[in-house]
């Protein structure tokens, strides 16, 4: 039957329905709040991997493993791979799924060889997304003999070459540094475009946490934006996630989370929404609850994709923040 009883799946019927608000946050019973967000939060995972196509799907699956509910997503996405597996990009990330459902090394190198073929095939038309999946899977393809100037030689970087950085910082901790400091240059320069920044910015949030002097940096460049800047969010998003205990600390940091969630408030745009609750599964606590589920309200009943999607980002946030809260 999976990880849900047949009694709790009677009890999924329809969340997507139904507000979140329902479990009732002011309730002094943590049980029945855990047990009524991981029933509608897990429904709506399940219901996108099963009924949604191809990245919705592979979110959706994604984030049943980083919450620790693994139960189908394998056979699923066997059967995804024996239907999509030659077709270009979704393979991609059929094959990052199944690399993750792997517990065993022999068996995850046969996904992470067929994603390193991809990257190293020069006429794959799924590089550029084999190289994202490799970095975000923290498998370099670079040996030691690669400089990186192999890499990247100056002037503006393509998304391509983003990646590739991302990637490069996996192959030692000196790379690593030389990376995140790189990407850092990247995100806060108004001389780079949008799509430059953003991506940088994403890559630089996936790398992890940054020391004091780096954060300073990014703080900094965060609050000096312009709110009418669509790039405002990515660095608000990435200033949360890459703080270090001592710049949770700050002064900085909290005007940084008011900004967050007063955009969280005011702002309907999908992007906006996936960047916000990425911000939310990392640092967001019980007090972010009502908000999310505001915005399940919101998006539910909306058949575009990238609402669908959000409801997905909606789920495993609450879940993290299950998770990190213990209640």
């Amino acid at each position: 039957m999976g990880y849900l009883t047949k009694k709790r799946k009677i009890l999924c019927i329809g969340v997507l329905m139904l507000p979140l608000l329902s479990c009732n946050m002011k309730s002094k019973s943590n049980t029945k709040i855990t047990d009524c967000l991981v029933v509608n939060t897990l429904s709506i995972l399940e219901s996108n991997m099963k009924n949604q196509k191809e990245w919705i799907k592979v979110h959706a699956a994604e984030f049943m493993l980083w919450s620790g509910y693994p139960d189908g997503v394998k056979e699923l996405f066997i059967r995804e791979e024996q239907l999509y597996g030659d077709i270009s990009p979704y393979r991609i990330g059929i094959w990052r799924v199944l690399m993750q459902t792997e517990t065993e090394l022999q068996q995850k190198e046969v996904w992470i060889d067929k994603l390193r073929q991809a990257y190293f095939d020069k006429n794959s038309t799924d590089r550029l997304h084999a190289i994202e999946t490799l970095a975000k899977l923290e498998v370099p393809v670079f040996g030691d003999e690669t400089k990186l100037s192999d890499i990247f030689t100056g002037g503006i970087p393509d998304s391509f070459s983003i990646y590739k950085l991302w990637n490069f910082a996996y192959t030692s901790d000196e790379n690593f540094e030389i990376v995140q400091e790189l990407l850092l240059r990247f995100s806060v320069s108004e001389q780079y475009d949008f799509s430059t920044r953003s991506i940088s910015l994403y890559a630089l949030r996936k790398l992890g946490i940054l020391k004091d002097s780096s954060w300073k940096i990014l703080s900094d460049s965060t609050l000096s934006e312009s709110n009418k800047n669509p790039i405002k969010v990515n660095l608000l998003t990435t200033a949360i996630i890459t703080a270090n205990n001592n710049a949770i600390q700050t002064d900085s940091y909290k005007e940084i989370w008011d900004n967050l969630l007063s955009l969280s408030r005011n702002e309907e745009k999908n992007n906006v929404c996936m960047n916000v609750l990425e911000a939310f599964a990392e640092k967001g606590g019980r007090d972010e609850l009502e908000i999310i589920s505001a915005l399940i309200d919101k998006k539910k009943g909306l058949d575009d994709p990238q609402s669908v999607d959000v409801l997905s980002y909606c789920a495993f946030a609450i879940l993290r923040i299950k998770h990190i809260e213990s209640f």
